[in-house]
């Protein structure tokens, strides 16, 4: 006998309730679980295009391309620090965009520039022509002088706009590691801190340069060994020289060892705590507070982040399921077909007693 079944429609909302409920839930997961998107059109929108002439070779003329960002101004008299960023190789070109590939981690929302009180000046190194084709560093020095050219466009942003000569800062990644390390050793007394990030090309010949400048280098322990134990050894003989430095190794994320700098040891405001003349750690060196181990959860695309992710989101939505599920089949559950027994512990109406004839 063919057995008949009857779709029990009280159920259907909680069905689709608990199917939207999961919906959510994937999709929070999978917005958490995506790395932090980039935000390189509303940086470049942020600068200011620049141009600085300058001889080369020859004494030809060519053209140096640079950002600058120009804070919005709160006052006539207000003075305000300057951070020049100096980019890798792979950003070589005259677009005078390209070199603005990683500032996003520091303009994290350009929407809100007037929060951003301080200036960025962003040269780029041209790929092609007479210019040389990456920033000059001690294993491979160009002809012309490209820091020099560095040197001036500071220089100009001075005579231009309202900096704090005395908060002056410079932060390369990779080649523009390099630079960093040049420009510092070039130029001793001009920068208030300096954060070579990549880089392990510091000459002997500079390390009494160095002292003088306060010094938060970053390396990877992915690049090549030999790099990484050269870093160790010119950070060591610039400390025992009495410089201010700190050399803090990173891993996982193989050459970029800058992404860490700025998410999770807040290079950004130790750059702009700095001031010419006073040597201390404004941040602390390693530091981790609450906001970046959140903010670490949410961006580094790892094991961890998946594993946390998946013990915050699926474990209350599974045992929120069970529950409505377990008493969703409590309340629908019928009674067995002609069976008229009274419940479990029901009393029995009276019977009356028989009559015999």
């Amino acid at each position: 006998m063919a057995r008949s079944f009857r779709l029990n429609r009280a159920r259907l909302p909680l069905m689709h309730t608990v199917k939207r409920f999961f919906a959510v839930m994937l999709g929070l997961m999978l917005v958490a679980a995506l790395p932090a998107a980039r935000l390189q059109a509303g940086v470049v929108e942020l600068f200011e295009e620049r141009e600085l002439p300058f001889q080369v070779e020859g004494n030809e003329s060519d053209v140096l391309r640079y950002r600058l960002f120009v804070p919005d101004r709160r006052s006539a008299d207000e003075q305000l620090p300057l951070i020049v960023w100096l980019h890798g190789h792979g950003e070589n070109g005259r677009d005078n965009a390209a070199q603005l590939k990683w500032l996003d981690w520091i303009f994290r929302d350009p929407s809100r520039r007037s929060e951003y009180r301080f200036y960025v000046l962003a040269p780029q190194w041209p790929k092609d022509g007479q210019a040389d084709s990456s920033p000059p560093s001690p294993r491979r020095a160009s002809d012309h002088d490209m820091i020099e050219a560095v040197q001036r466009m500071i220089d100009r942003t001075i005579a231009e706009e309202r900096i704090d000569d005395s908060r002056i800062t410079v932060a390369g990644v990779s080649a523009g590691g390099n630079a960093t390390w040049q420009i510092v050793s070039r130029f001793p007394t001009r920068f208030a801190g300096a954060a070579p990030m990549g880089s392990a090309a510091v000459n002997p010949s500079d390390i009494a340069n160095l002292v003088q400048t306060p010094i938060w280098a970053f390396f990877s322990q992915d690049d090549p060994p030999e790099l990484l134990a050269t870093i160790r050894l010119r950070t060591a003989e610039v400390a025992t020289r009495g410089g201010t430095i700190m050399l803090t190794e990173t891993q996982g994320m193989g050459h970029d060892c800058w992404t860490e700098a700025f998410r999770d040891h807040a290079i950004l405001e130790w750059l702009l705590k700095q001031q010419r003349g006073v040597r201390h750690w404004a941040v602390r060196p390693g530091g981790y507070s609450v906001p970046q181990i959140l903010r670490w959860l949410n961006t580094k695309w790892t094991w961890q982040q998946l594993t946390a992710q998946a013990l915050v989101f699926a474990v209350p939505a599974s045992l929120m399921a069970w529950t409505l599920l377990r008493k969703s089949r409590g309340r629908s559950r019928p009674q067995p077909p002609g069976d008229d027994a009274p419940p479990v512990g029901a009393t029995s109406p009276p019977q009356a007693p028989s009559q015999s004839g």
